[in-house]
């Protein structure tokens, strides 16, 4: 409950602030210092301007934010939940068994086609070589027991 008072409170203080101005100063490709003496607008007063910052209305929406699984570019960098500090762990699942590769992990907002829930495919090419499966006199490991036709 107070995870969510937080950000409210927050935004509550932030309504009551005017824009801010911030002057464009940087360096040019030698590394000269270049100061435009444009001004650029900081509507949502998070220390990122426009063009910088994705929604400048959105104080938890700039380039400095963490990404989490609500539907938008929270971090400003072109993708929508990629990487979500929220999300569940899946595992790449290439051939569709249902069984992906350990050591693919994929940090996810939801169960999207070509994740798996489940870890463990020693052959994520062949969707008839899953843990649990169906040992067969085929020189492969069905079952992913470590041994082959046994």
């Amino acid at each position: 409950m107070l995870q969510r008072f937080i950000p409210l409170m927050i935004l509550g203080l932030l309504g009551c602030l005017q824009p801010q101005e911030l002057e464009l100063s940087g360096t040019d490709t030698s590394g000269a210092s270049v100061d435009s003496g444009a001004v650029a607008l900081d509507e949502d007063q998070d220390g990122y301007p426009t063009p910088e910052d994705c929604d400048d209305n959105d104080p938890l929406t700039n380039p400095g934010s963490l990404e989490v699984c609500d539907g938008i570019d929270n971090d400003c960098d072109g993708g929508i939940d990629n990487e979500p500090i929220d999300g569940i762990t899946y595992y790449t699942d290439a051939d569709g068994d249902g069984y992906g590769v350990n050591s693919e992990a994929v940090v996810a907002c939801s169960l999207d086609e070509g994740l798996s829930e489940q870890s463990g495919d020693c052959d994520d090419s062949n969707p008839i070589s899953f843990p649990g499966g169906e040992e067969v006199c085929d020189g492969i490991d069905n079952i992913c027991s470590g041994r082959t036709d046994e």
